[in-house]
């Protein structure tokens, strides 16, 4: 009996041993990123697109610069580039429209966050303080790729 235990504890620990070499090779191997996309957007459909509905599109993009980290994992920036450290930074978007309505995307972290996040990055007070990164302006609404779905 305890030695079909041993038996069956030992193929699975054998199991578990390849797996693991299966995915550490196949995870950390380079990945070719071929040099052009076969992406193939149809700007006349999507400008169509943009204007179907009649409503005013907007006049301008405003960006903010708010942080920086360095230090970080290139792999978490580019899937597959490897894990040598690049400088991220973190920038706020803001669409303008002609009316003073104004969208802000992709919004940065508080300072608290960021530093929580990526210990002894740069972050400029000054910038996240002003409205545009706060979103306090009663005519801006917030909207993340992260919190669209």
């Amino acid at each position: 009996m305890k030695r079909t235990l041993w038996r069956r504890v030992g193929l699975v620990v054998a199991a578990l041993l390849l797996v693991l070499v299966v995915v550490a090779a196949v995870g950390l191997s380079d990945v070719n990123v071929p040099e052009t996309s076969r992406f193939d957007a149809d700007l006349g459909a999507i400008r169509a697109l943009a204007v179907s509905t009649g409503a005013p599109l907007p006049t301008g993009l405003r960006s903010q610069h708010v942080s920086r980290a360095s230090g970080v994992p290139h792999a978490l920036v580019v899937a597959g580039a490897g894990f040598g450290e690049v400088a991220f930074d973190f920038y706020a978007y803001q669409v303008v429209y002609a009316d003073g309505r104004t969208v802000l995307v992709d919004v940065v972290s508080d300072e608290k966050t960021q530093h929580a996040q990526f210990p002894g990055s740069e972050f400029d007070a000054a910038a996240y303080a002003s409205s545009f990164c706060r979103c306090t302006r009663r005519n801006s609404t917030r909207w993340s790729p992260s919190s669209a779905w």
